[in-house]
């Protein structure tokens, strides 16, 4: 499999520790841009923050990781670009906010649609600077998910 050809990896199933792990060290793994995976047990979410898409369950999912992934996704990355964690054992928002505010994130819930504030706890918008195009992230959470993507930021105001 050559190393620079290999874009995507999407497994319908769960992953186990031993198998990521294998798997991260790999040429193929360092040269993707999206993965989506069934469970993975332990995710070492550094592994991950060289993709431009993401997508996985995880058993939980902690304050610190979610903010590896919004730091990661501040920086320029191509329009559609997102992360989606589905958390099995619940992702405690309140938690994660309060990780924010230590960051020093002005915490301010700025839904999407009108009907964002019955599906999601929170979502929380972030100006990606020093990007050709005028680019936001957005984030939004509930218990079982943490999503965020890359979109115009013209089109969100």
């Amino acid at each position: 499999m050559d190393a620079k050809h290999l874009e995507s990896l999407l497994i319908c199933h769960g992953l186990p520790t031993t198998c990521l792990d294998l798997l991260t060290e790999t040429e193929q793994w360092k040269n993707l841009k999206k993965i989506g995976f069934g469970e993975v047990e332990n995710p070492n979410i550094d592994s991950f923050l060289h993709l431009e898409k993401i997508r996985f369950e995880a058993r939980k999912m902690s304050p610190e990781d979610v903010w590896k992934l919004v730091q990661r996704f501040q920086k320029p990355l191509p329009t559609g670009s997102y992360f989606d964690i589905t958390v099995n054992h619940d992702a405690d928002v309140d938690d994660i906010l309060t990780y924010f505010r230590k960051k020093g994130v002005d915490v301010r819930s700025n839904p999407v649609r009108p009907g964002d504030n019955e599906r999601y706890i929170h979502t929380q918008r972030f100006v990606i600077p020093k990007t050709k195009e005028d680019h936001v992230l957005i984030v939004r959470m509930n218990n079982s998910r943490v999503y965020g993507w890359v979109g115009k930021a013209s089109r969100f105001n």
